[in-house]
């Protein structure tokens, strides 16, 4: 577990273009192939992790089973993570685990929240480049699926993250980056759009 700096900046279809020919000026290099992110969130009856996230709490989690769906892998490993905001600053904890269905049939008990279930499904396109020795992905073709129904929406936005442990590093490029810093929560937003309140 280790703290790192996370900032996402407001890019959307009209100037994703202009954002991609930047980086590219910058001798941005590609770490990965593009992959599908399939993640399944889980919270309390209360959704109380939606309503700290939306209200900025400190210190807050989310809690997600996620997997990455490429050419490259089998489709079928599973990460429990945990996103924690805290005081001290933003840590993220993953780990395989290989009964997820158990965990999507039965949630789990969280402390501090209490029993947890899965509330909603998102998937969208990442796309991996570093530039300044910091990573900075791509998330396209965000779509929110209200877990164990048909309700589906898909979202228009486009959201680049900046991540480093290296707090210096990452001002230096938001200070070159002609593009607006934002606050953006996938999972807020798919509670939001799939009307799960």
């Amino acid at each position: 577990m280790s703290f790192r700096v996370e900032e996402k900046l407001n890019i959307n279809k009209s100037n994703l273009g202009a954002f991609e020919k930047w980086i590219t000026d910058k001798q941005a290099k590609k770490i990965y192939p593009d992959r599908i992110i399939k993640s399944i969130y889980f919270d309390n009856e209360s959704l109380d992790m939606h309503y700290e996230s939306e209200e900025g709490v400190v210190p807050r989690k989310k809690i997600r089973i996620r997997n990455y769906i490429s050419k490259d892998n089998d489709n079928k490993t599973f990460f429990l993570e945990k996103k924690i905001n805290s005081p001290e600053g933003r840590f993220k904890t993953s780990k395989r685990i290989f009964n997820h269905d158990y965990f999507l049939r039965n949630g789990f008990f969280e402390p501090g929240y209490g029993a947890c279930k899965p509330k909603i499904t998102i998937k969208y396109l990442r796309s991996y480049y570093k530039v300044f020795d910091v990573r900075v992905t791509i998330d396209q073709n965000i779509q929110y699926f209200k877990y164990n129904s048909k309700i589906k929406k898909n979202d228009e936005n486009i959201v680049v993250e900046i991540k480093s442990q290296n707090l210096d590093i990452v001002s230096h490029i938001e200070k070159k980056l002609p593009f607006n810093r934002i606050r953006f929560s996938k999972y807020s937003r798919g509670v939001l759009q799939t009307k799960i309140i």
